[in-house]
């Protein structure tokens, strides 16, 4: 129970730090339009599984130490 409340709190910080990350680079480098604004969306949704691959190789590479 608790490795996965640990695992589910490292995700949303994972989240959280690639969001606002990608939100930097994004309105730093890409001019706002409609087709910017899917572009966006489909890479919020994209942040999710990232971050919970990034979770299982970290918890991974912990384990074989």
């Amino acid at each position: 129970m608790k490795k996965r409340l640990l695992e589910f709190l490292l995700t949303l910080i994972l989240f959280y730090l690639y969001f606002q990350l990608g939100g930097f680079i994004f309105n730093r480098f890409v001019p706002f339009n409609p087709t910017t604004d899917l572009l966006a969306l489909f890479l919020i949704i994209l942040l999710i599984p990232i971050s919970m691959i990034t979770v299982f190789g970290v918890t991974k590479l912990l384990k074989k130490d």
